[in-house]
């Protein structure tokens, strides 16, 4: 399982408030892809935070140029 963004919070709104979200963005998108290095199975889930959407669009983009989606 890998989070949308790396930052964690009990609050989930502190995602939106936060200056950089992501940290470093190629951290973050590398620990993605090295996830789906690893795995055989990949289900996407990201429930309805506000900030899920755009994120989602760069995950999914990632998804597909690892091979891994249709």
């Amino acid at each position: 399982m890998v989070n949308l963004f790396p930052l964690r919070s009990t609050d989930p709104d502190g995602l939106l408030a936060h200056p950089v979200p992501l940290g470093r963005e190629d951290t973050a998108n590398c620990s993605i892809m090295d996830a789906l290095d690893r795995c055989s199975l990949v289900i996407c889930a990201w429930g309805a935070h506000k900030a899920a959407p755009a994120r989602a669009v760069e995950v999914l983009r990632i998804v597909r140029m690892c091979g891994c989606g249709a």
